[in-house]
């Protein structure tokens, strides 16, 4: 049979890989860069396993496996390297973090004042005060994702949510979100509210989707002190 090349992608989560492949997984190999074997059984379409086509497996915890594959008539092996992608981190963000945030917050389109609300010293101010807290995802030492809450004691804010371009439409908003929610009842806070600027339609649909609830009704107004507060 001759070689053909190309890829075959998999992705998989921990719960319907078992019922969708019904694969029986096995460790195999030595030392530090040995492989696993994965069966498949009778059911899975050979033309998705000829030979010198590579197989990548997608878990749900966003890490990369490469196995040894083989065939039920054992025709056929195929040994790949192993490559892992950092998992998505959360951690609670501080003024070490300005710059990034900042950073973050342009990448995605949101509005920046460094010279006012945004400065360094205003960002430090406001942490320190107690009623905020800003929160972050990353992978590896990339902050991907940013999001500030406060609350006045009875209303819980949600505030300069921001996930980068390369990293949207994997749940990370809908991550962020969900922490936030819960710091704020475990306050006691029971209404989370936010503010989106007319227009962004895929902040909109991301908090509808969760079950927040838009008010046309409501008009906002402010009172700043210059422009850049």
């Amino acid at each position: 049979m001759a070689r053909r090349r190309g890829s075959c992608i998999l992705a998989l989560d921990a719960l319907s890989a078992g019922a969708a492949l019904t694969p029986a997984l096995k460790k195999g190999g030595e030392g530090e860069n040995s492989f696993a074997s994965l069966n498949y059984h009778s059911s899975i379409a050979p033309s998705m396993l000829l030979d010198g086509i590579p197989i990548l497996l997608l878990l749900q915890s966003h890490v990369y496996y490469t196995h040894t594959i083989r065939l039920p008539d054992d025709r056929t092996e195929l040994k790949m390297d192993t490559e892992e992608i950092p998992p998505v981190v959360q951690c609670d963000l501080t003024s070490a973090d300005y710059e990034e945030i900042l950073a973050l917050w342009r990448r995605a389109g949101l509005t920046v004042r460094p010279d006012g609300r945004d400065a360094p010293a205003a960002f430090a101010r406001q942490l320190a005060g107690g009623l905020q807290r800003v929160v972050g995802l990353r992978v590896g030492n990339e902050l991907v994702a940013v999001a500030v809450l406060t609350h006045d004691g009875r209303k819980g804010w949600i505030n300069r949510l921001a996930v980068a371009r390369t990293h949207r439409r994997q749940g990370l908003a809908r991550r962020l979100i969900g922490e936030v929610e819960r710091r704020l009842s475990r306050l006691g806070i029971e209404i989370f509210a936010c503010l989106i600027e007319e227009g962004n339609s895929v902040s909109m649909e991301v908090f509808e989707r969760l079950g927040y609830k838009r008010h046309p009704e409501i008009v906002y107004f402010t009172k700043r002190k210059s422009e850049e507060t």
